[in-house]
């Protein structure tokens, strides 16, 4: 992802004059402020999206909790205990070995429980055998049967496979179109394992983020400090005659597009921010001295194009 960052740049060097401050701690400033902006405009969010403030927004426990939420409601649209599954669903799919795992899994489960002609003849039984399935398939004919599937033997690799063909890419999210039946499974423990698997990487995609702004400023965050720094891009060329930072989220690249408009969002308010300072600054009949600063280096703008990315 590349950006014209020649206004940005140019916006910086102004500010720099204005503030009478080394441009080096600007550009370190400066990129700390993108690291916090990248952290609000990316997901999980603390409410319904994007926000620039208050300034613990997308840091705090509130975006954590929308992000673990949002895989366990993800991960629930695909899979549910096998005794959800209707006779019908049991019966379509036409399997022995379902048919027992679903029983077993009923009979654990308070009652009523229905059909009542099925567990009264089958409550204690301690096997089925292959006619026994027969004759509740005959038993189910006109019983409605919606399109399932089913898992026998339920891994967390297993989960971990379905899971992901389904939410597929780019916006690896779980949508209704994608979903095409619920898959019943005969252990629901793999499925909790995993949601807890997946809900321990939320913030993956502020964690290079986070770690990168720390090197640069001060940054909070009780969630994202526990993340790993192994997503973060930071090359420090500040103490270079042109003083520069690269900044970014190995994360990121895995979400296009979304991330280029996380980015574009990050980068227009981090410019807006400094266009609106500089604005007072010139305004202010403190900095009056410094026009003639200011206006030569809008005509000869000596410094080069920094880049964030």
């Amino acid at each position: 992802m590349k950006f014209d960052t020649k206004r940005f740049q140019n916006l910086i060097g102004l500010y720099s004059i204005l503030l009478k401050r080394d441009l080096k701690e600007v550009v370190k400033e400066q990129g700390n402020l993108f690291c916090k902006d990248m952290i609000r405009f990316s997901p999980p969010y603390s409410g319904v999206g994007p926000q620039s403030s208050p300034s613990s927004y997308g840091f705090d426990g509130k975006a954590k909790k929308q992000g673990m939420d949002a895989v366990d409601r993800d991960v629930r649209k695909i899979f549910a205990p096998i005794a959800q599954a209707t006779p019908g669903q049991v019966a379509k799919y036409g399997n022995l070995a379902i048919f027992q795992a679903w029983i077993r899994e009923k009979l654990k489960l308070p009652l009523p429980r229905y059909p009542k002609a099925v567990f009264n003849k089958y409550a204690k039984a301690g096997w089925f055998s292959q006619t026994d399935y027969e004759n509740f398939e005959k038993s189910q004919k006109k019983a409605v049967k919606e399109k399932a599937k089913f898992v026998i033997g339920t891994t967390e690799s297993t989960i971990k496979s379905i899971h992901e063909s389904i939410r597929g890419k780019p916006r690896y999210r779980v949508t209704k179109g994608k979903i095409d039946g619920l898959y019943f499974v005969d252990d629901f423990k793999p499925v909790e394992r995993y949601i807890k698997k997946v809900q321990s990487r939320v913030g993956k995609l502020k964690s290079g983020w986070y770690w990168a702004g720390l090197k640069l400023g001060n940054m909070r965050s009780s969630f994202l400090q526990r993340l790993p720094n192994e997503r973060m891009i930071f090359v420090n060329a500040l103490e270079e005659n042109n003083p520069r930072v690269r900044i970014g989220c190995k994360e990121m690249a895995t979400v296009l597009p979304q991330s280029w408009s996380w980015l574009k969002m990050a980068k227009d308010h981090r410019d807006f921010a400094i266009r609106n300072r500089v604005s007072h600054l010139i305004a202010s009949n403190s900095n009056k001295k410094n026009l003639t600063a200011v206006i030569e280096h809008m005509r000869t703008n000596p410094y080069k194009q920094l880049t964030n990315q």
